[in-house]
């Protein structure tokens, strides 16, 4: 008396079949199995089990994962630098955000207006709006590990990037219109106006620039474009919302820096360190050398 089990196995499947009475007897049955599966004591990874339930004989076949197979599926590389957000709020509320975002001028605006739009999908991912000061220089999420790490990159790419400027331009360009420019009368002016100066760009300018643009815009892209290309996406936005067109080179990689340390550690704390010590560095450069009596305007045109 012949029985033909016809089923597929993968990994870890389970299939069954059931036997009548008339067909479970005393008499000596052969199982055909198709395909290419046998019922072997020399096939380990595969087990029988045959249970009988009123009156009815189960045979339940299945096939363990070896320890080659299973290292095979765990030997792929796990990059958080690549791994996309889990974003739980739509197109709309990105598009109502931003807009509020953008029309509100305080630092404290602009947050709330962030925080209640987006508070509706609580409790949120534990990844977005993170702010973690635990294990700084953890190797693989050190939020001032990164930080150090995207600084020292950034100094060295926006230096690559202004000498290729300078190479295909042949001069610079003018800078009349650029942030320092404007922030002249202030730099070194008093100590009242340095401190006022520092608080600003190197406190504030950093958790609300890396809370909007990096925080909430670049995390919010991941829900349709690949992590990579949202840190460029949001980099570009980030250069063009500072208006200033001489400087947008620099500011897209700067703002790639930032948003590709915020992947790997998926903590605000490291792009807001980044921005933080390079705004703080950039005034207190500018305000040692105009106390040394170098003039700033004209280095800035040199550069």
């Amino acid at each position: 008396m012949a029985v033909t089990l016809y089923t597929s196995f993968t990994r870890s499947s389970i299939s069954s079949v059931r036997l009548s009475p008339k067909l479970y007897s005393p008499i000596k049955t052969h199982f055909q199995v198709s395909p290419g599966l046998r019922f072997s004591p020399l096939t380990p990874a595969l087990k029988l089990r045959i249970t009988s339930t009123r009156g009815f004989c189960t045979v339940c076949c299945h096939k363990n994962n070896t320890p080659q197979e299973s290292s095979k599926k765990d030997s792929g590389l796990n990059w958080r630098i690549l791994k996309r957000w889990d974003v739980p709020w739509n197109w709309q509320t990105i598009s109502l955000t931003s807009l509020a975002c953008g029309l509100s001028i305080a630092t404290i605006v602009v947050l709330a207006v962030l925080y209640s739009l987006t508070k509706s999908f609580s409790p949120l991912p534990d990844d977005i709006y993170r702010y973690d000061w635990r294990e700084p220089f953890n190797f693989e999420k050190g939020w001032l590990l990164w930080a150090g790490i995207g600084l020292g990159g950034a100094l060295a790419a926006i230096a690559v990037t202004g000498a290729a400027m300078s190479l295909f331009n042949g001069e610079p360009p003018q800078r009349e219109t650029d942030a320092l420019v404007r922030l002249l009368p202030l730099i070194g002016s008093s100590s009242i106006s340095t401190a006022s100066l520092l608080g600003i760009t190197g406190i504030l300018a950093p958790v609300l620039e890396e809370t909007v643009f990096r925080g909430f815009f670049m995390v919010s892209l991941t829900k349709w474009l690949p992590t990579p290309l949202s840190v460029l996406v949001s980099a570009s936005v980030f250069a063009a919302a500072h208006l200033t067109p001489g400087e947008f080179p620099q500011l897209f990689v700067l703002g790639t820096a930032l948003g590709f340390s915020y992947a790997q550690t998926r903590n605000l704390l490291t792009p807001i360190m980044i921005h933080a010590f390079w705004n703080s560095g950039v005034i207190l450069l500018l305000t040692f050398l105009q106390l040394q009596g170098y003039d700033i305007k004209e280095l800035l045109q040199a550069y």
